[in-house]
């Protein structure tokens, strides 16, 4: 009985057992899960829907059960980051009990907003045009790394780190330079008559 209950498909078990004389009889009553009857999802844009609708397909004309539920969700954001979309994510899952509709949202990760902080010196246009991800580009670590080494390679900082914020539902990459002190010392003389 606890096996068939942790298989997840059923609402609840129970078991009546009947003692007879020098018989006895079990008899288990249920109530099963809802089937999955369709599923939508939305928010899903680069990567290939075959790939995706593979994964989540498998849940199709079963009972709703939150286990395999979530491993699809495991399953397909384990997919974006194979293709290095670190920061996608599920922002919600509902299962619709009265028509059978099983609803994903994503978010794919996209940088909405980079700030800049420890340029003093620098100018921010620097800065920008050597970091070559821009907001609306989906956060790729790949392409994070790159900036920082071109970044980097300017010789201008001592050291460049990013973070990424996650403020009202907006990625935020923030860049945080430590500018080097200049060798040069200007010395200005002025001799009048």
């Amino acid at each position: 009985l606890n096996d068939v209950y942790r298989s997840g498909e059923y609402e609840n078990l129970e078991a009546k057992i009947d003692l007879k004389d020098s018989s006895s009889s079990v008899q288990i009553f249920g109530k099963k899960k809802p089937i999955v009857k369709t599923y939508e999802i939305s928010g899903i844009d680069v990567l290939d829907r075959q790939s995706v609708d593979s994964i989540v397909s498998n849940l199709l004309f079963k009972p709703y059960v939150e286990k395999k539920v979530v491993d699809a969700i495991t399953n397909v954001l384990k997919l974006y980051r194979t293709y290095g979309y670190s920061l996608a994510d599920l922002t919600n899952v509902s299962f619709d009990r009265e028509g059978g509709t099983l609803s994903f949202s994503f978010d794919e990760g996209k940088i909405s907003k980079i700030t800049i902080e420890g340029n003093e010196r620098t100018d921010e246009t620097v800065i920008t045009r050597e970091f070559s991800v821009k907001e609306g580009d989906y956060f790729l670590y790949k392409n994070i790394e790159e900036g920082l080494t071109n970044l980097r390679s300017t010789n201008l900082f001592n050291d460049v780190v990013f973070s990424v914020v996650k403020a009202n539902n907006e990625n935020v990459v923030v860049l945080h330079v430590s500018e080097k002190v200049s060798g040069v010392a200007r010395l200005g003389f002025r001799a009048d008559s």
